[in-house]
């Protein structure tokens, strides 16, 4: 074909111009798209740069480029391929086809899809991928139209061993991935070069029940230098966008934001020489990643971002592991349903409770508050349906006297100071509510930018001795409030920490100390905000030290260590407490004689405080749901503060095995379980012979004691 018949079938197919320019025109690829072995017409077919369409024969043509790796087809809604989406180029200029076959209703009214992410699993062993038949019965009862995993499949055994156990006929549905940056590996020419041979192009389009689905890569952050570029990936979304109805919902996928380094930016502009800003270009509906192995969805301009948490251990943040089902309708709002563990729904049991209350969604690591004759929680939004809110709860009946609505979900602590409710919720916003009544005293944004996409895992509030300032925020906004006024008093130095847990701080002796993901211990002064000093080798375990007698104490890993509140030098530490790993929600508690911290694989462990010695270990049953990071389910795992009851000779927790435990304080003899079906991840209360607690499904209860 020569360059006047081929810009002839260009024009006819619609070719979209990069540019400005044809590139490569006087040799062309060509192919021919049928659809259950007819002709198929105005199919999207791309060589990753240049789009087009087929025409009522079902032809196409590209122009040759060189440095094409695939062509891949645009799936229509209600088709599938009957191989592979995409066809590797390897330099040839044969005749490439694809033929579609019949997938589900074509019609265009919208559909529902399984997203999971940062699995990163090594292998194909049960242990590591039980959880893959889960999505199987997740999709069918949805019927969701396909699964995506957003990235972080993870490095080479991950790529090898993922397709292996994950794909169209192990779920039931087609699958697609998204390259993440532990996808990218070295040993190659470039760093995609593996996801390539085994996953195929990084970035192509599919429709399903009349949506446009993008799944782009990650730019930036990456382990290894990928091949392409931001510039790149714009102008072939520019050249997709261009052959889609302007009317059609577009959702984009990739492992992380797009210009995630520009907050005013962030999931809505994709960068480069040539940026393509989405908000403009498409009738832009959702953007879902994973990477921050944190459980988040977020409303900004009127686009659902999502974040998922991990599917088979818990998150960073300590997100209960899960899988998602998102719906998007033609027209309307996106929506979501979130599935926790074995993506089961919970068996929840009252179990003998003097009464139970239920809230309109889980509570998650703030528990439950002990506020006189009320009860004070959180409930959480991790799913954008609006049910975010404080509660306070009559501790006689469980009725429910307030309930104040937040813009997301809190995750972690509440505090009480000078008769408010102080809480703090992932999109950055800090509230307090008269304790009285839930009137709104005040609120501030701490990001300080509304525009702002990133999820932010926030410290919960933790009151001054004083009671008339709380400090919260994360290691790049720490700051002191007061609580009349919501007035900041400081606003800390950014410490360069990747992100708070969803732990307080400590707030004791003129100091705050607050512990980060990775690994930093920071000491801020209480008056100033100054940082008076940091110490690397202990973070990341998700509950809050302790301030006191000029020592800070806190675990880290499977140690537990004291340290000194004036320069934070070690003054002792001790050896690692074999199978009890301390990265996991729940405070450090003291008592007399020990120290008390529930592990995330083998039940709550008490440290003789003389000898920092384990004592005695705590048992209980397996977890539900992961929620330690980097954990395979099927660990035992305590993720609450324990709470000494007020005999003196009892300490109870809950489990993430849905079950209430009490033990011998002395021994650490299980006394008694409490089996109500549904995860446990905030703190119980004990008053009088009462014990109240909430749980993942949204019930809070009272049980005699």
């Amino acid at each position: 074909m020569n360059r006047r018949e081929f810009l002839k079938t260009a024009g006819a197919t619609g070719l979209a111009v990069i540019g400005g320019r044809i590139l490569g025109a006087e040799q062309v690829r060509s192919g021919k798209v049928t659809g259950d072995g007819k002709p198929f017409k105005d199919v999207i077919v791309t060589d990753g740069l240049v789009c087009v369409k087929t025409d009522a024969a079902g032809r196409w043509s590209l122009p040759f480029r060189e440095e094409a790796r695939f062509v891949s087809v645009t799936i229509p809604s209600g088709w599938r391929t009957s191989g592979a989406h995409y066809l590797p180029l390897a330099g040839s200029a044969s005749s490439l086809d694809f033929n579609l076959v019949p997938w589900a209703a074509s019609a265009k009214a919208g559909c529902a899809f399984v997203q999971v992410a940062d699995s990163e699993i090594h292998s194909t062993n049960e242990a590591e991928c039980r959880w893959i038949g889960s999505v199987r019965e997740v999709a069918a009862e949805s019927k969701a139209a396909f699964v995506i995993h957003t990235g972080d499949i993870c490095a080479k055994n991950g790529l090898e061993a993922h397709i292996k156990v994950m794909n169209a006929e192990t779920v039931g549905v087609p699958v697609f991935y998204c390259i993440g940056n532990h996808d990218l590996v070295s040993g190659y020419d470039y760093g995609e070069k593996l996801f390539e041979s085994i996953y195929g192009p990084c970035w192509h389009s599919f429709d399903a029940g009349g949506v446009h689905f993008i799944v782009t890569p990650m730019v930036g952050g990456s382990d290894r230098p990928a091949g392409y570029t931001a510039t790149q990936v714009a102008d072939w979304i520019r050249a997709d966008l261009a052959l889609v109805d302007p009317k059609t919902p577009v959702v984009f996928f990739n492992h992380y934001l797009c210009s995630f380094s520009d907050p005013a930016a962030a999931g809505r502009v994709w960068g480069g020489e040539r940026p393509v800003d989405l908000r403009t270009a498409c009738n832009f509906r959702a953007w879902v990643h994973g990477h921050l192995h944190a459980r988040s969805f977020t409303w900004k301009d009127g686009v659902a971002v999502i974040a998922a948490s991990n599917p088979n251990f818990g998150g960073s943040d300590h997100s209960p592991s899960s899988a998602r089902v998102i719906t998007v309708p033609m027209e309307g709002r996106v929506s979501a349903r979130t599935f926790y563990g074995d993506f089961l729904p919970f068996k929840s049991e009252r179990a003998g409770a003097l009464w139970e209350t239920k809230l309109d969604a889980g509570i998650l690591f703030g528990g439950v508050m002990d506020g006189g004759d009320v009860l004070y929680c959180a409930v959480s939004d991790d799913d954008g349906a609006g049910t975010g809110a404080v509660c306070a709860l009559e501790k006689s009946s469980g009725r429910i006297r307030w309930r104040s609505p937040v813009v997301n979900t809190i995750k972690g602590a509440l505090a009480l100071a000078d008769g408010a409710v102080i809480g703090a919720d992932i999109d950055g916003h800090v509230y307090a509510f008269e304790a009285k009544d839930g009137r709104e005293r005040w609120r501030m944004n701490l990001s300080g930018a509304e525009e702002n996409l990133l999820p932010l895992m926030e410290f919960g509030p933790t009151a001054s001795p004083t009671g008339d300032a709380v400090v919260v925020g994360t290691a790049h906004r720490m700051v002191l409030l007061d609580v009349r006024t919501g007035k900041a008093r400081w606003r800390g130095k950014e410490v360069g920490s990747e992100a708070a847990m969803v732990n307080a701080s400590a707030f004791a002796e003129g100091a705050v100390v607050s512990q980060f993901r990775w690994s930093l211990l920071v000491c801020r002064d209480a008056a100033t905000g100054e940082v008076r000093w940091t110490k690397e080798g202990y973070g990341f375990p998700g509950g809050r030290p302790l301030v006191r007698d000029g020592k800070v104490v806190c675990v880290s890993g499977e140690r537990i260590a004291e340290l000194d509140l004036r320069t934070g030098e070690v003054i002792r530490s001790s050896k690692p407490v074999k199978d009890g790993d301390f990265s996991c929600p729940g405070d450090l508690v003291e008592t007399a004689d020990l120290y008390l911290k529930g592990t995330k694989n083998s039940g709550l462990v008490a440290i003789d405080r003389k000898t920092l010695k384990r004592a005695w270990t705590g048992t209980c049953g397996e977890s539900l749901v992961g929620v330690a990071p980097y954990r395979c389910r099927g660990t035992k795992c305590i993720p609450t503060t324990p709470t000494v009851l007020p005999d003196g000779k009892t300490v109870c927790a809950g489990g993430a095995d849905g079950a209430i435990h009490f033990w011998r304080l002395t021994d650490g003899k299980l006394l008694r379980s409490i089996k109500t079906g549904a995860p446990y991840l905030g703190p119980a209360v004990a008053s009088g012979s009462v014990v109240y607690a909430a749980d993942l499904a949204g019930f809070v209860r009272a049980f005699a004691v």
